[in-house]
């Protein structure tokens, strides 16, 4: 087989396999009459790619007219949509001093690769990987006039040519703005405890100010009674603005208002620090995502009285995570690793129904993550088709809280960090953010190999961010605290809400 075959067929793979003189790597040949790169890709096999590039394969040599870029965004090439993602990251990575040209023809029509994605693979993936890696959206092809963006339009393709950076932007400014808002209600109820703090976002959006110093006490009353409608207003519209956010908030909705009330009543509650102004915001943010917990509960929970600290902590969490949410929304989903439970669970029930729960099995995390919160309670429902006046399937946001005592067995260790990644992929082929669904995961017990594994999900950047690991024992920190539970429920409302507050920081 020749080495312009072998590229092709994936079977070169290292480097005594390449020929003493490489001064014709770019050259024609074999049955396909491509270069080596060409036929690499479409094959769509990555580590011949690194290979060859790593041999100064030049990353825009052309077959007859046709570049590499131009392969990975054909029907050609029959590699999976991740595959060709990884591969055009590596054509434009420049490891080796160069870097492919994303903006200049890739076929003999003068088309760029980003065109050519849009019009013949219609991959959203591709597209959107050439778009993050630079691609011009607004080059225009020098027969036809027409761009990258002029095409989406006409292929119905215009929201895969947003940048994630702009997508986490707009997401981000929906969350500031319902944090306003309930803040707004707070503040008009408490003037001097909740003021300085919402009037930041607010003005920042509106310039609409709640501090007194800025509305004239003659008009003062007909501001005032006007403000909080006003902003529920703009709310709505901001809402109506991006299809995205009507998937999770829908114009007037009561959610809001009843969260807004909620937070009111809980500023004047002495009995716990999370009215706090500080916490208010953190449990404001909170109450937007539906709270999942799911527990480890086989065998080695036994040890160290682990079981018993969980279940302590999780009645906790449960509490915090719904303390303003409506009242027909108090219920947080639990769930296990071994165990068959499947409820919805009052804060105030749940610490019942884990204790009837004896720790017995293995640890297969990620397989029964999947099984038991993911596929029934997201994949099933952005599956479902939308029906005309209907309420949206996916009401909230997820975030799932992960406890756990050791590493993934018998499953792969990888297990947890794939199924992660999958749930980001459906999330974004039904046009979600993938960040629609966040994870915490925490560990219990001293196992050093539980804090290994932990440590090991923490430094994939391929799930970074939607996941955050928190540092420490959880149990430890009970420990510490189990005398001060107003810090206690402080410090696990900040645990909680760690990867909502790092994606819209302020």
């Amino acid at each position: 087989m020749s080495f312009h075959d072998e590229a092709h067929e994936g079977t070169l793979r290292r480097q005594d396999q390449f020929p003493r003189d490489l001064s014709g790597i770019n050259d024609i040949g074999g049955k396909l009459q491509l270069t080596p790169l060409c036929g690499a890709c479409v094959g769509g096999h990555l580590h011949t790619v690194k290979l060859l590039l790593a041999n100064n394969a030049n990353p825009d040599a052309s077959s007859d007219g046709f570049t590499p870029l131009f392969y990975l965004t054909d029907f050609q090439c029959t590699a999976p949509s991740t595959v060709r993602c990884a591969i055009i990251r590596e054509l434009l990575a420049g490891k080796s001093g160069t870097k492919a040209d994303l903006d200049s023809p890739c076929d003999d029509e003068q088309n760029t690769p980003l065109m050519n994605a849009i019009v013949q693979l219609k991959d959203e993936a591709v597209i959107k990987q050439l778009v993050e890696c630079g691609a011009s959206t607004t080059h225009k092809h020098p027969v036809t006039q027409k761009s990258a963006q002029d095409l989406a339009e006409e292929h119905d393709m215009s929201h895969c040519l947003r940048l994630k950076a702009d997508f986490e932007m707009m997401w981000g400014k929906l969350v500031d703005l319902v944090v306003s808002f309930v803040l707004l209600v707070v503040a008009y109820a408490n003037n001097k405890t909740m003021t300085n703090l919402v009037d930041g976002v607010v003005k920042r959006y509106y310039n609409i100010s709640v501090k007194e110093a800025d509305v004239s006490k003659d008009r003062q009353k007909e501001v005032e009674p006007k403000s909080i409608e006003q902003f529920q207003s703009l709310l709505n519209d901001e809402v109506k603005k991006d299809k995205k956010f009507e998937r999770f908030f829908a114009p007037d909705d009561p959610f809001l208002s009843k969260l807004a009330s909620k937070a009111n009543a809980l500023i004047s509650d002495d009995t716990t620090d999370l009215g706090k102004p500080e916490n208010i915001k953190h449990l404001t943010r909170l109450s937007l995502y539906e709270p999942y917990i799911y527990c480890d509960d086989s065998g080695s929970m036994r040890y160290e009285n682990r079981y018993d600290y969980q279940v302590e902590l999780v009645k906790r969490i449960a509490r915090i995570a719904t303390k303003i949410v409506p009242d027909d929304m108090v219920g947080v989903k639990l769930r296990f690793i071994n165990n068959p439970f499947a409820s919805e669970v009052s804060a105030q029930d749940i610490e019942n129904e884990m204790k009837n729960i004896k720790p017995s099995g293995q640890t297969n995390i990620g397989t029964n993550l999947r099984k038991k919160i993911l596929e029934p309670f997201v994949y099933q429902k952005i599956a479902k088709p939308l029906v005309a006046g209907e309420e949206f399937p996916f009401r909230r946001p997820i975030l799932v809280c992960i406890i756990t005592d050791g590493t993934p067995e018998p499953e792969g260790r990888n297990t947890l960090r794939d199924v992660i990644i999958e749930c980001k992929k459906k999330l974004e082929e039904k046009k979600y953010d993938p960040t629609a669904v966040m994870f915490v995961i925490s560990q219990i017990g001293t196992s050093q190999q539980a804090a290994d594994f932990i440590d090991g999900l923490r430094k994939e950047d391929d799930i970074r961010d939607v996941i955050y690991c928190t540092v420490g024992q959880l149990d430890a920190q009970f420990k510490e605290l189990k005398d001060n539970e107003r810090g206690l429920e402080s410090r696990l409302l900040h645990i909680l809400t760690k990867p909502i507050m790092e994606r819209h920081a302020e």
